[in-house]
């Protein structure tokens, strides 16, 4: 897939895939490259937020939702809705508590006529026994 980071400031993350890699025979982006951008983008904000707090944690997506409004035909950037502060205190202040934490996440594709795909993830991150 090559995706890549683009952008992470603490409550949103973006990252890049290239159509090249990602597209199907209709030259579009394969709905599964798609899918994986966006649970992708999610599960790096919940981890990169776990990090910066020194947090190590298993986290995974235990729920989504994702709806395809129109084809994407160029580059993929999954782009997670920011996230307020509030939110973000309080997943990390329950993971402090119960070594367990659950937070939702949106991530949006867009094209140049808009939203192109719409995806709600909730995600749990749990206290990593081994390493």
């Amino acid at each position: 897939m090559r995706i890549q980071i683009k952008d992470f400031d603490g409550f949103h993350l973006s990252l890049s895939a290239p159509i090249v890699s990602n597209c199907n025979d209709k030259r579009t982006a394969f709905a599964g490259s798609l899918y994986s951008a966006c649970v992708l983008s999610g599960w790096s904000l919940v981890t990169l937020i776990l990090e910066k707090e020194n947090l190590s944690a298993d986290v995974m997506v235990y729920k989504s939702n994702i709806n395809n409004i129109r084809p994407v035909y160029g580059d993929i950037v999954a782009r997670s809705n920011p996230l307020e502060e509030v939110t973000v205190r309080n997943f990390v202040d329950e993971y402090y508590r119960n070594a367990k934490a659950k937070i939702e996440v949106s991530v949006s594709i867009y094209d140049p006529g808009g939203a192109a795909v719409e995806f709600a993830g909730k995600y749990v991150a749990i206290k990593r026994i081994h390493n």
